[in-house]
């Protein structure tokens, strides 16, 4: 444990990136497997459990340090870190001892199933071998809050470098690493940086529930007046909605279903009907990328991330909720097929191979109309060998109209395919119909690549293209020029989406969000946003500690001539200030405070803010009636009055469904 508290406090104590990356490179060379295991698993964003609800570990310091709760919370409140707290209130160790962080790893995680007395009794013995730079770590690791400040990224270019592999490669092998719930072991680190014609790779390519990084696109905010320069001509880009659901991938292979989200976590099992049409539609040795949404089958356009949200809050899956709020995966990227990884072939292709692989199944949609479905069970016939046999020839030879070229003869080099690492979870079998041989001779051919020609129009621009009601293929749009997508983008709300998404035709898929920019952007419509009263400030953490930084914001319950409306609180937000401003809201809240909660101030209703937020939707858990996602602070209005901020009506106004005059 000492080494990697030590880390923690290299990578804390320094800015600069290279400072971090040779922290992390000299702990991965001497580190033993086991403790590289558990550290790049917390360093790359994995998470353990809450292993000790958080009172209870304040019980316990403040009867270990014979402090007053009062005394204790102040304490807290000025550190802004819990973790911190405890570490330096507590008496120094009576029994200083040295343990791997495995073995700590090994003694942490039984915690969550002791029973309390028991559980008490091993806290204090814990903490009383470890020293106070040590305790800070433990303590992080017991509560469910390590953060450092490292990307994963940086993390990826560590394990690289120590293995002398390529990053994309380490990159590919580290998804699934982080999935909550796993315990990774020795022999899981060595599978990460194993060389790749080591006999422990082999360990890889027996994991066919393997997911690729996912590549992510940078935001576009410039003048449209400015995008012919910036972009050229929108006949070099795809462009698609952006959609507003869950990313996914869905992995389909060895007759196995595999769902994973953008966030390493595996939820086949939260999404049935998906694993179900996967199983039906795609062909072994397939791996497609998309969004998960709510969409019903008699309408044009999906529902709400809320409705998303209703899903994903149930701890079982019942049938009317499967009925009530049907989710389709909206594919928008091929990035396996046939078992061969298309990741360096251009997006103009993986997407004609796209429409190809899902052509069987797929019908247009009409402009204005909902997308052609038929009924969703949860048992669908199989289809017939003639079908999956005119799937499988569409994707060995296209119509004359997609000429083929061989694919580059570095693609083996430079796009790893045999480098899965094994998942913590079985996969979705959902009982598979038998391969043809046909099938089976397709997938060991090599893939070949589209040539870069027109990919055919999919209209209307306002649907999706209808496949099975759970598997859809992503609408196409077209303009005349920027201006004219401009105004097409307009009715993204309208369409359930965020905006645009812009794919250059002849971009590889990436990993992450890298420094290769220019190729993939997302092209979003402005934020919804209204003008609302802050009531309530609550100290910051970390090095906002000492300032109060986090904001609880109201709108009115009626108009202005209302006598009898209130302020009701609807969001909390945190970020959007400068540090400038954040100081002078931080002394006109000591200065207005009319009460305070712990670490909670009420203040006098004397600031309005402009808030912006991605969506809205109804909610009975919230006193105002009214949730909202991703609010933060636009700007500080300090040319209104607070009589003047909005109200719950305007909130209405924007909710799904509303005519909002635009």
């Amino acid at each position: 444990m000492r080494a990697f508290a030590q880390l923690f406090q290299a990578l804390d104590a320094t800015t600069a990136q290279s400072a971090k990356l040779a922290a992390l490179v000299a702990y991965l060379r001497v580190a033993p497997p086991a403790d590289a295991a558990w550290a790049t698993y917390f360093l790359a964003g994995g998470k353990p459990r809450q292993m000790v609800p958080t009172k209870r570990l304040k019980a316990l310091a403040q009867e270990a340090a014979g402090l007053p709760e009062w005394l204790f919370e102040e304490s807290y409140q000025a550190v802004g870190d819990l973790a911190e707290t405890l570490a330096l209130l507590l008496p120094p160790p009576a029994q200083p001892t040295e343990l791997t962080l495995a073995e700590w790893m090994a003694q942490l995680l039984p915690l969550r199933t002791l029973p309390q007395g028991d559980a008490d009794t091993r806290l204090r013995t814990q903490w009383d071998m470890l020293a106070p730079e040590q305790r800070f770590v433990y303590f992080k690791l017991i509560t469910g809050n390590f953060r450092v400040g490292v990307s994963r990224l940086q993390v990826t270019q560590a394990l690289a470098t120590v293995s002398a592999l390529d990053p994309k490669r380490i990159a590919h092998r580290l998804m699934g690493y982080t999935q909550i719930g796993r315990q990774p072991q020795a022999s899981d680190y060595q599978a990460l940086i194993a060389p790749v014609d080591d006999e422990a790779s082999a360990q890889d390519a027996a994991d066919a529930g393997q997911p690729y990084p996912f590549f992510l696109a940078h935001p576009f905010n410039q003048p449209v007046a400015e995008m012919p320069a910036l972009l050229g001509t929108p006949g070099d880009w795809l462009v698609e909605w952006k959609w507003d659901g869950i990313r996914a991938q869905i992995v389909r292979r060895d007759g196995a279903v595999w769902i994973w989200s953008r966030g390493e976590e595996l939820v086949t099992d939260r999404f049935p009907e998906l694993a179900e049409a996967a199983m039906e539609q795609l062909p072994d040795g397939t791996v497609v990328d998309g969004e998960i949404l709510v969409w019903l089958p008699d309408e044009p356009q999906p529902r709400p991330f809320a409705d998303l949200q209703k899903r994903l809050g149930r701890k079982t899956l019942g049938a009317k909720l499967l009925r009530e709020l049907p989710v389709v995966l909206v594919t928008y990227d091929l990035l396996e097929h046939a078992g061969q990884d298309l990741r360096q072939q251009p997006q103009q292709a993986r997407r004609a191979l796209l429409e190809a692989v899902l052509q069987p199944y797929s019908s247009t949609a009409t402009a204005g109309k909902p997308p052609p479905t038929e009924p969703f069970t949860l048992s669908p016939s199989k289809r017939s060998a003639g079908l999956r046999q005119a799937q499988s020839d569409r994707v060995v030879e296209p119509e004359a109209g997609q000429a083929m070229v061989n694919a580059s003869s570095d693609t083996a080099e430079t796009s790893p395919t045999t480098e899965p690492l094994t998942p913590s979870a079985e996969p979705s079998t959902l009982s598979p119909s038998k391969r043809s041989a046909e099938l089976r001779q397709a997938q060991s051919e090599r893939v070949e690549e589209f040539a870069l020609e027109p990919t055919p129009a999919i209209t209307p621009a306002l649907a999706a293209v209808a496949a099975l009601p759970a598997l859809r293929l992503s609408a196409l749009l077209h303009g005349a020029d920027w201006q004219d997508l401009a105004r097409q983008r307009e009715a993204a709300r309208s369409m359930g989406t965020e905006g645009f998404m812009l794919k250059h035709r002849s971009a590889h898929y990436g990993v992450g969000r890298t420094k290769d920019v220019g190729v993939w952007w997302k092209w979003k419509i402005d934020p919804m946003s209204v003008d609302a009263v802050l009531i309530y400030a609550q100290r910051g953490h970390g090095r906002r500690a000492s300032l109060y930084t986090d904001y609880t914001f109201a709108v009115w319950t009626g108009p202005q001539d209302d006598p009898e409306r209130q302020l009701v609180p609807f969001a909390k937000a945190y970020s959007g200030l400068t540090d400038a401003e954040i100081a002078q809201v931080d002394a006109i809240v000591r200065k207005t405070t009319r009460e305070s909660f712990g670490p909670v101030r009420s203040v006098e209703a004397t600031m309005v803010f402009e808030l912006g937020f991605e969506g809205i939707a109804k909610s009975p858990r919230h006193k105002s009636g009214i949730a909202v996602r991703f609010p933060r602070m636009l700007r500080w209005r300090q040319d209104k009055t607070v009589a003047e901020a909005d109200t719950l009506q305007t909130l209405a106004a924007l909710l799904p469904g509303q005519d909002t005059g635009t």
